[in-house]
């Protein structure tokens, strides 16, 4: 089963998210990240809260949709996390 995890997203790394240089997170696996699964960004600030700037590259990686490509665990993460591959996919 596929599912949709919406995630909040630091505002500093929101432009290169946008650009497709950062294609990775690295994440506590609390939600069990599955290869096939799909990613939403919600961009917040350094307190955690969503930004509520209507800025437009934020609203723009706000709508876009990503497929986890890979998970890995283990490799010097630190227990409990995984880092997993982000490819772009286009919405119906």
């Amino acid at each position: 089963m596929i599912h949709r995890h919406v995630l909040k997203l630091d505002e500093r790394f929101a432009g290169e998210v946008l650009r497709g240089r950062k294609r990775f997170e690295v994440r506590f696996n609390d939600r069990c990240f599955q290869r096939g699964d799909e990613v939403q960004f919600v961009i917040v600030n350094s307190e955690g809260s969503p930004v509520s700037d209507h800025i437009q590259i934020y609203e723009e990686l706000e709508m876009m949709v990503f497929r986890i490509s890979f998970v890995v665990s283990g490799y010097g993460l630190k227990e409990g996390y995984v880092c997993f591959g982000l490819e772009e996919i286009e919405e119906n």
